[in-house]
């Protein structure tokens, strides 16, 4: 078939119309379709003065870690260590009260890890897999991961489409409850090559999630949110010290 050259510069112009949209095309103006934006930051806010309050400065490691996650379009990681940190901010608080002080996609991302797994989660949030545990630590961290794959999946579903791919997990409403998928897991976890059998698993769910954090507003609306927290410990901290000091001081003199 002949397509002459004016015929083909009007197809590139005006495109296919069965191919996609770039991904940073289709979330370009991801505040208008997902239901988050003053909501979302308000809770932000609140979040922030519960953070401040409540962590200190022997958690700014993993406030650190948050950032490198943000930096990296690491959303797995990133939720991870938010729901790490929201349990160190809501320690003894049932989780629907938590959930509604979460921004959204925190809130979906992290929901399953703690509905999905019920106590098991209290004890350690595994955000590095526990190579050097047994395999009851080992299969927790599983189960985990799949419950805030399972989140996001939800999330994205939920906040992105019909403008995005959500991450496909093919994961049961609770892997708890799914017998052949934990036996597959015990097996795994058992195996004597579990470390690379656990990346190998999760990698593709990982790299499925990246372009959440594409969209430059949602991205820096975490990163502001998480920088303002470790700022604010880091001089709250600085007027500890330097009360500690003027005491001691005057005590001197």
């Amino acid at each position: 078939v002949h397509i002459d050259a004016a015929q083909s510069h009007q197809s590139e112009q005006m495109g296919n119309p069965n191919e996609p949209e770039a991904p940073l095309k289709q979330k370009e103006n991801f505040m208008n379709f997902a239901r988050i934006s003053r909501e979302d930051n308000l809770r932000r806010m609140e979040l922030e003065r519960y953070a401040v309050a409540r962590l200190e400065m022997k958690h700014a490691k993993l406030l650190i870690d948050m950032i490198d996650s943000l930096f990296n379009r690491k959303a797995d990681m990133y939720y991870l260590f938010a729901f790490k940190m929201v349990l160190l901010i809501f320690p003894y608080t049932a989780w629907e009260h938590v959930r509604d002080r979460l921004p959204a996609m925190m809130s979906y991302a992290t929901e399953d890890i703690k509905t999905g797994l019920e106590t098991r989660v209290a004890d350690e949030v595994y955000v590095e897999y526990p190579s050097d545990k047994g395999v009851d630590e080992r299969i927790i961290c599983w189960n985990q991961r799949l419950e805030l794959y399972k989140g996001i999946e939800h999330g994205t579903k939920t906040l992105l489409e019909p403008t995005s791919r959500s991450v496909k997990t093919c994961v049961g409403r609770r892997p708890s409850e799914c017998s052949s998928l934990q036996a597959e897991i015990q097996e795994m976890a058992g195996d004597l090559n579990h470390c690379q059998k656990f990346q190998e698993y999760f990698s593709h769910y990982a790299s499925r999630t990246a372009f959440i954090f594409q969209n430059p507003q949602l991205l820096r609306d975490e990163i502001r949110f998480v920088a303002s927290i470790l700022r604010q410990l880091i001089l709250k901290e600085n007027e500890s010290s330097e009360a500690m000091f003027l005491q001691k001081f005057d005590r001197k003199f």
